[in-house]
């Protein structure tokens, strides 16, 4: 069964992702390498919580076309949840890449 609105899909995680980011930057720099795997870790969490959020939508819309007991706004709210999330993904994906870009171009 779908979970009812938790955080709206997508805006729970940016404000994961946001702290964790600010926790990253008030360690300072420890050690380079594990700032990394850090961020690394974060964005392979960010886009398994998308996928998981579309498996939980098309769970929902499976479950109403069998009849299992799902109500229509449950439906509506997962896919929600899960273009929410896919849309936050995107933006991030978006934003990296822009920034590896920007990297490309100074000269050193």
């Amino acid at each position: 069964m779908v979970s009812p609105i938790n955080g709206v899909g997508g805006v729970g995680q940016l404000d994961q992702i946001l702290q964790s980011m600010s926790k990253s930057a008030a360690v300072g720099g420890d050690s380079s390498q594990s700032s990394e795997v850090d961020f690394q870790k974060m964005l392979l969490d960010v886009v398994g919580q998308t996928n998981a959020a579309d498996g939980q939508a098309q769970q929902a819309i499976t479950d109403y076309q069998l009849d299992s007991g799902i109500s229509k706004p449950e439906v509506f709210i997962a896919i929600r949840k899960a273009e929410m999330a896919l849309r936050m993904t995107m933006q991030i994906r978006n934003k990296l890449l822009e920034a590896f870009d920007e990297i490309k171009q100074m000269r050193m």
